[in-house]
């Protein structure tokens, strides 16, 4: 039985600090347009946590990545016994 995948997209910390990314960043501009006279000051806010927010995302990627590698194995005696030579 696989997995749901929307359930695993929930469990995911990338997607999590995505949405919550998404979502700061809507009440910001929900704010701004409520709020015009404060306009420079959320620009600001969203241009200082966007970064932070895709570090920590890459960051992550990163993470998942080093921790799906496969380390290679080489077994001596197959090296051993396999000098090159057919037969």
């Amino acid at each position: 039985m696989n997995p749901n995948p929307f359930l695993l997209l929930l469990h995911s910390r990338k997607f999590l600090l995505l949405l919550l990314d998404t979502v700061i960043s809507l009440v910001l501009l929900f704010v701004g347009v409520y709020a015009p006279t404060s306009v420079d000051f959320i620009k600001a806010i969203v241009a200082l946590l966007q970064p932070v927010f895709v570090a920590l995302i890459l960051a992550i990627a990163i993470e998942d990545a080093s921790l799906n590698r496969q380390p290679i194995i080489i077994n001596q005696d197959e090296l051993d016994t396999n000098d090159g030579t057919e037969g």
